[in-house]
């Protein structure tokens, strides 16, 4: 994959994306993925943005820090000046001027932490093409007469004004597009606007694509052509520090011949609208085999600190729905992209046993009758899946880590999809993502997360779908529960406790009215129904060593995101395999790339198909 000297991305011409691990420990220590964009500039001092989840950005930060040692530097500027006006002060408490932002250095190298001096805004869908290009319009500075930052910087300069005339011919193609799949991948674009609460309408509107036909654009701009006042910290601040209050702007608009008018149909030859620099970051959307191309593409919006919610309500005014968690992980199934918790990071660590302790509490709110028992159905870990587990199981490894590098995954796909013979992989104990799905021939069903991953035996994948009539499904046996006794036997011990206790307090509050020395009781009874349900759900889930050949067929991966999938009209999700349970399931299932799933809250094995994720 990409890196931050890959020859794509070095010169700024793209955004890059890429692992990013802790010092020396390659492949094991993974961090987290993390987007990049290198400054286009050719000077001497090379400059780089990334962008890292919040769940990690700290552990990327620490471990940039002692890695190249660098030292806080102390803080010299500090500004005490109180804010003028209320939105000033509004700004002051949510913005971070670029003098008081955290920075290390060691002589040759300089780290800036801009947390809280950027907005990003991440446009997923074909209409994102129509979205952007209704809500930012494009400065002209052949009708501007205000003397300000945008006219400084883009129109003193003859070079600059060549480059911003060309950003802007580029911008009008862009717009013609119907899809950002249609541009060149990753592609950025800068551009400078006009105050998106301008170019507002005034009631919600549907985005509708341009009538023109697309033109044809081959390659992004080019590098000497992506210079931008962004980059810039002193036009960043000015640009925060000159924003516009909401009483301003209302009145700015009202002095519009026709209020609501589009800026660019005003017919007024002095557009003096306050204007930001903002860039565009293309996405080209699924590049997966057996995906339909370009799906999930859009565009990232960068923009200076102060407009955030100025953006955002210009965005979902024009059409753009506002979307959360949910809807982000819907279009990382869909499209058969890892989301940002990787089994092999901290983060995705934290992550895993926090989801683990939100799912087993809400199990055991639940009365017992209406509770799966786990151990019958032969589930030893129905909310975490246990991939230390796995890989010891498989390869006598402690630690394990996800295998990225493209080359093997793509001599592994070829294996897959025709028995080739595969070298062996070091280190041993990898994981490797893949893509399932339940082909509809094959009967019904519907994967969940923590599903199981199985090696089918002889004859088992050819009887899935057929008539029941003709074959048996494969159904996991009914385990031993041997804990239901001690269950049983604890639960009334525990009541008649409660009883006990619940005789002692009522015997105190009556002594306490007649004015008698109250005793205290054994134990409090908060406690001790803690205890008890502590106790109670180690005898429901016992803990397991071993979870390989705790099935009737052998276990070699689980399913990490899974549902039904509005786009392929089947059931698919993505999961992690064990490279040497694959290896072992290529040497043992002659053809075909079928396997058996069976999900938590069943008995019954489905046939499914896996694809290896490049």
């Amino acid at each position: 994959g990409n890196t931050f000297d890959s020859r794509l991305v070095i010169d700024g011409r793209r955004s890059g994306r890429t692992m990013f691990y802790h010092g020396n420990r390659f492949p094991r220590g993974a961090i987290g993925e993390v987007d990049f964009l290198w400054n286009s500039s050719i000077e001497k001092d090379r400059v780089v943005w990334i962008w890292a989840h919040p769940a990690y950005a700290a552990e990327i930060i620490y471990d940039l820090v002692t890695t190249f040692g660098l030292a806080k530097e102390e803080d010299m500027e500090t500004d005490n000046t109180p804010p003028e006006g209320v939105e000033m002060e509004k700004l002051e408490k949510r913005n971070v001027p670029f003098c008081r932002t955290p920075k290390y250095s060691n002589g040759g190298l300089r780290m800036t932490i801009l947390k809280d001096t950027l907005n990003r805004f991440r446009l997923t869908g074909p209409l994102s093409q129509a979205v952007i290009a209704k809500v930012l319009q494009a400065v002209d500075f052949k009708k501007r007469s205000v003397d300000d930052w945008a006219t400084k910087f883009h129109g003193e300069d003859p070079a600059r004004k060549l480059v911003y005339s060309n950003q802007v011919k580029f911008w009008r193609k862009v717009r013609s597009f119907t899809s950002p799949a249609q541009l060149p991948p990753n592609c950025v674009m800068p551009l400078t606007v006009y105050d998106p609460r301008f170019t507002a309408p005034k009631i919600r509107t549907k985005a509708m694509y341009s009538e023109d036909g697309p033109e044809l654009i081959q390659s992004p701009l080019e590098a000497k052509e992506l210079t931008s006042p962004i980059w810039s910290s002193d036009v960043r601040d000015q640009v925060t520090a000159d924003k516009l209050s909401t009483a301003q702007v209302n009145e700015m608009r009202s002095d519009k011949l026709v209020p609501g008018l589009d800026v660019e149909k005003s017919e007024s030859a002095d557009i003096n609208f306050p204007a930001i620099p903002v860039l565009l970051l293309q996405r080209p959307g699924s590049q997966q085999m057996g995906k339909r191309l370009g799906y999930n593409s859009g565009w990232d919006i960068i923009c200076p600190a102060g407009y955030g919610m100025p953006l955002w309500v210009a965005l979902v005014m024009s059409g753009g729905r506002a979307a959360g968690i949910r809807e982000n992980e819907l279009l990382e199934r869909e499209s058969w992209v890892i989301g940002p918790f990787v089994p092999d990071s901290d983060a995705g660590l934290r992550e895993d046993n926090e989801r683990k302790k939100e799912l087993l509490d809400k199990h055991f709110r639940l009365p017992p009758a209406k509770r799966h028992n786990y151990t019958e159905l032969g589930v030893p870990s129905p909310f975490k899946c246990q991939w230390d587990l796995l890989v010891r199981d498989w390869s006598d490894q402690d630690e394990f880590y996800v295998l990225r590098n493209k080359f093997v995954l793509r001599s592994l796909q070829n294996s897959l999809d025709n028995r080739v013979k595969v070298c062996r992989i070091d280190p041993p104990g990898a994981l490797l993502a893949v893509s399932i799905t339940f082909p509809p021939h094959k009967g019904k069903g519907l994967l969940s997360p923590f599903a199981h991953i199985c090696i089918p035996q002889k004859g088992d994948t050819e009887l899935q779908g057929k008539p029941h009539a003709s074959h048996r499904p494969i159904v996991e046996p009914k385990h031993q529960d041997a804990n239901r006794t001690k269950r049983r036997e604890l639960h009334t011990l525990h009541q008649s406790l409660l009883k006990r206790l619940a005789r002692k307090r009522k015997k105190a509050r009556d002594a306490k009215k007649t004015g008698k020395e109250v005793t205290e009781t054994d134990a409090d009874s908060k406690e001790i129904v803690e205890e008890h349900a502590k106790l109670l759900q180690e005898l429901w889930l016992p803990s397991n060593s071993s979870i390989k050949n705790h099935c009737l067929r052998t276990v070699i991966g689980f399913v990490t995101n899974g549902d039904y999938s509005f786009t392929e009209s089947m059931s698919s999700g993505v999961g992690y395999l064990s490279l040497d349970g694959l290896l072992y399931y290529l040497s043992t299932v002659p053809v075909g790339n079928e396997v058996l799933v069976r999900c938590t809250n069943s008995s019954q094995y489905r046939s499914a198909r896996i694809n290896i994720i490049l």
